[in-house]
């Protein structure tokens, strides 16, 4: 992912840029003068697609309510889960609990599908330990089928000698994708597991031992 330039993204993450494209920030954030300084608040005026990693991650813990307000956060967003999609920044809670002070609910239906859409996708690209299975678990309107759905089409361009041994890998990453996770992350899995596509897509990837 070219996330220090400003070359194209994947589509789903073009797509999250564009759906906040008219977002704006004040020449002058607010932010919390007895933790940070004037050189952070200038930082963060920086091109959005090129703020660094770190930088980034301490806007997340701080926004609204250190660094801004929840407008502001809306134009940061995509960088954030453009960021968090190649590692978590920082808490596995701490984004939805951004999304939720920004009152995510209320946004247009295409800024929470673009923030939905990419999540996802994030979510289907590869096994993940770091806290973001139960990130996504916290945010209402992700779409498990459709993780599910997406990561499996990967199999179609899988050598045929090596397909059992990916259907087996598979089937191991999502069966026991929420093995050390929390409560909250097991039982949304749980009734993913237990709903009718949810155990016919298991199924398909059950290999005999």
């Amino acid at each position: 992912m070219p996330s220090h330039s400003s070359e194209p993204r994947p589509a789903h993450i073009e797509a999250l840029y564009a759906a906040f494209a008219d977002r704006r920030i004040p020449d002058r954030l607010t932010y919390c003068t007895y933790c940070d300084d004037d050189e952070y608040e200038r930082a963060l005026h920086g091109p959005l697609r090129a703020l660094p990693r770190d930088l980034v991650g301490k806007y997340l813990a701080d926004a609204i309510h250190h660094t801004g307000d929840e407008k502001d956060f809306l134009y940061f967003l995509p960088r954030v889960i453009e960021l968090e999609g190649e590692s978590s920044l920082t808490y596995f809670f701490v984004l939805p609990d951004r999304l939720a002070s920004a009152s995510f609910a209320t946004w247009s239906e295409a800024q929470r599908n673009a923030v939905l859409r990419a999540l996802e996708h994030i979510a289907a690209s590869e096994r993940r330990d770091d806290g973001w299975y139960e990130t996504l678990a916290a945010i209402d309107g992700v779409d498990w089928n459709a993780i599910f759905d997406r990561r499996a089409a990967t199999l179609a361009a899988v050598d045929p000698a090596d397909f059992d041994r990916e259907r087996f890998v598979l089937a191991l990453e999502f069966g026991g994708l929420f093995d050390a996770a929390s409560p909250l992350a097991e039982a949304k899995f749980a009734a993913f597991a237990a709903s009718e596509r949810g155990r016919a897509r298991l199924a398909e990837l059950t290999v005999a031992p």
